[in-house]
């Protein structure tokens, strides 16, 4: 199937008449020496994307074809996120990176989707729905990175919570912390995950529960006198945890620029993170000699 998916991406780089899509010699501008004509490359490949839908599948597909050549991979990346959000129908082609794309590769995708804001939601909507659990939790987790609440995905995401995958699970609860109304519907289902089996699930509702900040589910997660020992234990843990997200719920994931989770190696999630990020590291990286 990744093969598959790799070769029609390959295609996707040449119009139906056979001509290369994206312009000749960008992929040797974006790595230019010069920031300007590095910009001035980035400024035309976005201007065609508004008017052909067969760019961003192109720069996907060269993005992929070189990941090992860092200088060249973080050019192409910091070109899509100049490009998206402008482009025709990029949705089909980042969706598909779901189901074909290993971690920590679909973590972009993910992102430029999520960036695409309402837009995005029908089909990130569709994609919780898939029987693959892969796509389940990528849509999810484009969901997370959304800087303005989705409302109309929550009961989807409530769904998710009881997954049958664990990382769709996962994925799902922390889907819900921006902090609007209708993600306030979760807060039985994230309690009941607080008070579960598992103690991940538990740790990370609790987590997300600190981001609702209600002050009734302090009250619902404070044990009772005649708790048995363990379970006293876990929502002790549960309450240090919701006090110490209660303090941070003033920050978004836009001021951070980061992931705050500590286990997502702070990979960077707004464009102009992505951006900057991309940016400082091709000065830093060597252009390739082309005499090798």
């Amino acid at each position: 199937m990744r093969r598959l998916y790799i070769i029609g991406l390959f295609i996707a780089t040449f119009a139906q008449s056979g001509e290369a899509v994206l312009p000749a010699d960008s992929l040797e501008l974006l790595t230019d020496k010069d920031a300007d004509k590095r910009e001035q490359a980035r400024k035309k490949i976005v201007e065609l994307a508004k008017s052909s839908s067969e760019v961003v599948p192109a720069l996907l597909a060269e993005m992929q074809a070189h990941r090992k050549t860092l200088r060249l991979y973080l050019a192409i990346r910091r070109t899509l996120c100049d490009t998206v959000p402008s482009a025709k129908d990029p949705l089909p082609a980042l969706i598909a990176t779901f189901e074909t794309w290993p971690e920590p590769s679909v973590h972009y995708p993910r992102v430029l989707c999520a960036q695409l804001g309402e837009v995005a939601i029908p089909k990130l909507m569709e994609a919780l729905q898939s029987p693959n659990a892969v796509v389940r939790r990528n849509a999810a987790e484009a969901f997370r990175y959304m800087h303005e609440p989705a409302p109309q995905a929550v009961p989807l995401l409530r769904k998710c919570l009881v997954d049958d995958d664990l990382s769709v699970r996962s994925s799902a609860i922390l889907a819900l912390i921006p902090r609007n109304a209708s993600a306030d519907a979760a807060i039985p289902d994230l309690l009941a995950l607080v008070l579960g089996e598992n103690e991940m699930m538990a740790f990370t509702s609790a987590y997300v529960l600190g981001f609702l900040g209600k002050q009734a589910v302090l009250l619902e997660i404070k044990a009772p006198e005649k708790a048995d020992a363990a379970l006293r234990l876990k929502r002790c843990r549960a309450l240090a945890n919701f006090a110490k997200t209660d303090a941070a719920r003033q920050w978004t994931p836009e001021d951070l620029g980061m992931n705050i989770l500590p286990n997502d190696n702070l990979q960077p999630h707004s464009l102009k993170a992505i951006r900057d990020w991309c940016d400082q590291l091709i000065e830093q990286t060597p252009p390739l000699d082309p005499k090798k």
